[in-house]
């Protein structure tokens, strides 16, 4: 629900680019989801840690891809400057999940 509005608040005003940004994250956060309820980690170990960040890591790439591939007005932006917004959004989703799991 975060990720979407930070996106659109970087510069990507493109209503159509927003819907698409909001699909490929609904898409990439179930996969990250489904990917670590499927390891069957024991929760607070290191190897959730662990995985979560390495599937963080992954999002961000597939999520990159997905980007330069479906978004049809990406060509006007730098690639650097989409893959600087998708990072900085993960990480704001992520930081305010820890928040949020932490109260």
């Amino acid at each position: 629900m975060i990720e979407t509005p930070l996106f659109w608040l970087a510069g990507y005003k493109n209503l159509i680019d927003c819907l698409h940004f909001a699909w490929i994250n609904i898409v990439s956060n179930v996969m990250l989801n489904q990917s670590l309820y499927a390891l069957d980690i024991p929760a607070h170990s290191w190897g959730l840690y662990i995985a979560v960040i390495i599937g963080e890591v992954l999002v961000v790439i597939l999520e990159f891809a997905m980007s330069c591939c479906i978004m049809g007005s990406i060509g006007k932006f730098s690639l650097m400057r989409l893959f600087i917004t998708i990072l900085f959004t993960n990480a704001s989703s992520f930081a305010l999940g820890l928040i949020f799991m932490m109260l």
